[in-house]
This record gives C-alpha cells, sequence and structure tokens, in this order.
C-alpha cells in the first residue's frame, strides 16, 4: 500500500549572480554546492526508496524572513513580490499539487497593497513572517519582537480580508504573547511551524511553558502544527525516546486532525537527513495509529489547513 506524502513545508530557492527570486546569498546555502535549487531538484529529493510513500505536492515556505537583515520598506517589500513571483514560476513547472506562503511584513503601512498584490499569485494561500526573538532569527535581531509591535498586531488582524492562514514559527518564551493575539481571529488559520522551536529542555519537563502553552493552542480550532525540523532539538533524534515521546504527546494534546509531517528541506538534507531517512523516522511514530489517521498525518490534514483540494 503507497501512501500519499504532501509535504507542507519545503523551500526552494535561487541564489545566483543574477537571480530574479531575491534570495539572499549573504543567509542561505547552495544544496550540493548548486546556487539554484529549483521544483525539478526538490522533487528529486523527494524519491522514495520504494513505493510506499507516494510525493504529491506540498507548501513551499518562504524565505524572505532570513534575507537581507539590513533592508526595509519598499525595497524590502518588493523582494518578496519578487520572491513569490518566481516560485510561481517554479511550481507552474510541475503537475503536482503546490501552495505557496508568502513572505510580508505585517507592519509595513504599505501592508493592504502587498496582501492585494500576493492575492492575485493562485498558488498564495498565507504568510509566513518569522518572529523568533531572543534567540533571534536574523532579521527580528534588527527588528525586535513583532509581537508587542501594535502595527503588527494590525497587519495580523488584515489577513483574514484576503483568506489568508498565517504561518506561525516562535520562541516558547513568546508563546503566550502570540496566544492573546491569536484568539480574537477564530477564521484566520495559525500552522504553528516546527513544532514550535523548541529545544531539548523545552520538552524534558512535562509541566513547563512549552507543555502549558501547547495545550492552550491546542483549544483552537483554528491551530495547526507541523511536526518538523526536530533536528533543531536534538540533530540525530530518530532513536530518541524523549523526541519521540513528545511527538506523540503533541498528537494527543492537539488531536490527530490538527497535526501533520513535514520534510523542512533543504534544511533537513543538509543537516544528513535524506527523504528515505526522514521519512522511515516518520514512519516510525506514525506506526502507533490507524491507517486512516496515519494518512491524515501525511497528507489529508495539511492539506485541509492550507485549502488544497483532496482528491478521493
Amino acid at each position: 500500500m503507497s501512501i500519499d506524502f504532501w509535504d507542507p513545508h519545503f523551500h526552494i530557492w535561487d541564489i545566483s549572480e543574477n537571480t530574479k527570486s531575491s534570495h539572499d546569498s549573504q543567509q542561505l546555502f547552495a544544496p550540493e554546492n548548486k546556487p539554484i535549487y529549483a521544483c525539478y531538484d526538490y522533487e528529486n529529493d523527494m524519491q522514495y526508496k520504494d513505493h510506499s510513500f507516494r510525493h504529491t505536492g506540498g507548501a513551499f515556505i518562504e524565505v524572505m524572513s532570513v534575507c537581507h537583515i539590513d533592508s526595509f520598506g519598499s525595497k524590502y517589500e518588493n523582494f518578496c513580490i519578487n520572491e513569490t513571483s518566481w516560485t510561481s514560476n517554479e511550481l507552474k513547472k510541475s503537475p503536482k499539487q503546490y501552495v505557496l506562503i508568502s513572505s510580508a511584513p505585517l507592519e509595513s503601512p504599505n501592508l493592504n497593497k502587498i496582501l492585494s498584490k500576493l492575492s492575485n499569485y493562485p498558488f498564495v494561500r498565507g504568510i509566513r513572517q518569522i518572529l523568533n526573538h531572543n534567540p533571534s532569527w536574523p532579521r527580528n535581531s534588527v527588528i525586535g519582537d513583532l509581537l508587542d509591535n501594535e502595527k503588527w498586531k494590525k497587519g495580523f488582524s488584515m489577513l483574514g480580508n484576503y483568506n489568508f492562514s498565517f504561518d506561525l514559527q516562535l520562541n516558547p518564551s513568546q508563546y503566550q504573547k502570540a496566544l492573546n493575539i491569536i484568539k480574537d481571529y477564530p477564521d484566520t488559520k495559525v500552522i504553528i511551524n516546527h513544532l514550535g522551536t523548541p529545544k531539548l529542555d523545552d520538552i524534558k519537563n512535562s509541566k513547563n511553558l512549552f507543555w502549558e502553552s501547547m495545550k492552550e493552542f491546542s483549544k483552537y480550532n483554528n491551530i495547526f502544527i507541523k511536526i518538523s525540523m526536530l533536528s533543531y532539538i536534538m540533530k540525530d533524534w530518530e532513536d530518541s525516546e524523549i523526541v519521540n515521546d513528545a511527538v506523540h504527546r503533541i498528537i494527543e494534546i492537539f488531536g490527530i486532525n490538527n497535526c501533520f509531517f513535514a520534510s523542512n528541506f533543504p534544511v533537513e538534507s543538509n543537516l544528513g537527513w535524506d527523504i528515505n531517512r526522514l521519512l522511515d523516522a516518520f514512519k516510525n511514530i506514525a506506526s502507533n495509529y490507524e491507517i486512516d489517521e496515519i494518512k491524515k498525518l501525511f497528507s489529508i490534514n495539511a492539506m485541509s489547513a492550507y485549502n488544497v483540494k483532496i482528491n478521493p
């Protein structure tokens, strides 16, 4: 029996000298020393060793959040549009089912115009803007904690006008701030990235900030969570009882319908996780569940979260 894998978190980019993508060679790497990691390369990387998994498409997730850390205003806003345009042209080359999560500075006074432009690209389903602060991911070391920014909060409120979801990437110390904002917008789907980017110490204690906040997030039906980038917790995690137990507990907390596996390629492959190793590790986690639940974790839930047609 073959299981469909619709991958809700992958990246492609072009850091070549004459790129039209606006991707930043100072922040992004060249997989296998190739400056262009195109949709074709990603699909090649998704070829599992046998027919037990069938890659059917996925969600491209923006990387502009880590690029051009000294650029702001209209210059950076144009970079976000350029990334979406380039990526859309790449995704068009494949017959598989793809969507695109764009970048946009929600704090911008020009946000309505930006979102309007992005809505003209048929692949676009939502926005991600990396929020990790202290420790900060590249741009946030300059712009600070956007969850404290009133202009950003107003920007978040505008996503529903375009039926856009929001991919939420942040640190555990920021969870409560995010919850205080998200709870007022029940019609905006929020997808927590990378299990909430915890560290090992965050998942060890069963009654700490991480786990208590996960329970709070799970109370809202519009919040989903990606099981991905587990290498951020532990580089070689597949045999870790702590990590595997944490994933099972996340699924128990959020419920089987609001969780899904994701590859985070090519970042994970750069850390030694080819698709065979990664899907085998996910398959081991999923072995505790019924076949209908397994299908939800590998494709159906993510497609539903990103408003993708699910073929019978």
